[in-house]
């Protein structure tokens, strides 16, 4: 089983890997849960992670945050890969979807374009292809 998750989901996706859920690897959006109840550095799956450079939501996704997470779990040895969209703000994969756009200017993120949000799923489907089959 492989999990993603975006928003509050791609928190909960690390969240649920760094207590140990029996899942084989995850692929979290944009989201870092609390480093007071979850340790991302204890995980011990494959994990591709995916945030936009334009998020704005700081300490929960935007780069800055991303990247030293990132670098936290490089460091304690997780087998981390970090995919960074230049398009993309917070919810960045809404685009394409039916309101996707209009709630992206709703709450004010940048509109990705439509490369960006083909590359994320080109990512994801292959990362789950390697390593659920």
């Amino acid at each position: 089983v492989g999990v993603t998750g975006f928003c509050m989901g791609g928190a909960l996706t690390f969240g649920a890997a760094a207590k140990g859920a029996d899942v084989a690897c995850i692929a979290p959006f944009y989201g870092i849960p609390d480093p007071k109840y979850f340790d991302t550095t204890a995980i011990k799956i494959p994990v591709q992670a995916h945030f936009g450079q334009l998020d704005a939501l700081a300490g929960f996704s935007d780069p800055e945050t991303a990247q030293a997470n990132f670098q936290k779990m490089k460091d304690a040895g997780c087998d981390i890969e970090l995919c960074m969209y230049e398009s993309g703000g917070h919810g960045f994969m809404n685009f394409g979807v039916a309101g996707g756009e209009e709630k992206l200017k709703l709450i004010g993120a940048a509109i990705p374009t439509q490369d960006d949000v083909d590359l994320a799923w080109k990512r994801l489907v292959a990362f789950f292809n390697q390593n659920l089959s």
